[in-house]
């Protein structure tokens, strides 16, 4: 199990290529978080190979597992944070990467219908699924809906979701998933909460380059490492994941990431006291 896994020894994600690196404060345990000097990127040198994430450090596994710890090391503050949550999903109905990919599509929709949705990291799919119906409910717009999942448990479900709204989950790593949809193919592209898990991020943006039609967006929503919360809580921090965080974006990083990608950074949101920040990508 996980005494016997691969560990990867990565190169600047980036760059792609070996760039200087000075650990940070934030390694832990047996993880390494480095920052390069020179670019500004900030990595997870060590993680577990792409086989370990589909049962041993699946995403839900790791998510209940640091929800437990931070009840353990900071029980006030995850209380609150927990009332925080249950009040925002209470008044705010939908989810904001629900809201921004909704925005998006009735952009795209003058393109033409079924409009071709493909979420990468779908989890159990019921985001996609959810944006599918409202669209259809509230303004009478078909869609495509197309998950990828690499968590075998995940995926299974996902699929039981899209079905709903015709749709369908690939159980595979991004960039092996996306390989196995046809090329100029999709209206939009959805990174949420993703891009931070991908061990070879480059390459999966140059791969959604080329699966788009020539109107297509790409919506990606990341953890903001330059924001104040960090910066305040250090190393409790909510964006760090050990070792399901491969990559912690600044919006240099991920603007600079998108556009060596061949992608036009369109939109680029980060505001200084959001763990999160937002951008619209599209052909150039």
């Amino acid at each position: 199990m996980k005494n016997a896994m691969k560990y990867l020894n990565r190169h600047n994600p980036l760059t792609e290529t070996q760039t200087p690196e000075i650990e940070t404060r934030y390694s832990k345990e047996n993880w390494c978080i480095v920052s390069c000097p020179e670019t500004g990127m900030v990595y997870l040198k060590n993680p577990p190979d792409y086989d370990a994430f589909e049962e041993d450090y699946a995403w839900e596994k790791q998510f209940a597992e640091q929800k437990q710890r931070r009840k353990e090391d900071e029980p006030v503050f995850s209380a609150i944070s927990d009332m925080m949550k249950k009040l925002r999903t209470r008044y705010r109905k939908r989810e904001s990467i629900e809201r921004e990919s909704e925005k998006l599509i009735l952009e795209l929709e003058k393109y033409g219908e079924p409009l071709s949705i493909i979420d990468i990291g779908c989890g159990v799919g019921t985001k996609l699924q959810r944006i599918c119906h409202y669209m259809k409910e509230q303004y009478d717009i078909d869609t495509k809906p197309i998950g990828i999942e690499i968590s075998v448990a995940q995926a299974e479900q996902a699929n039981t979701e899209l079905e709903k709204v015709n749709g369908y989950c690939i159980q595979n790593n991004a960039i092996d998933g996306l390989a196995s949809v046809e090329e100029n193919s999709l209206d939009l592209i959805i990174l949420c909460s993703f891009l931070e898990h991908e061990m070879n991020p480059m390459p999966l943006l140059r791969n959604c380059k080329k699966k788009l039609k020539k109107h297509g967006l790409v919506l990606i929503k990341v953890p903001n490492y330059a924001c104040q919360n960090r910066k305040f809580r250090q190393e409790k921090w909510c964006g760090f994941r050990y070792p399901d965080h491969v990559n912690y974006y600044t919006p240099d990083t991920l603007n600079r990431s998108i556009t060596r990608a061949g992608l036009t950074v369109r939109k680029l949101k980060a505001q200084p006291f959001n763990d999160n920040m937002w951008a619209v990508a599209s052909l150039p």
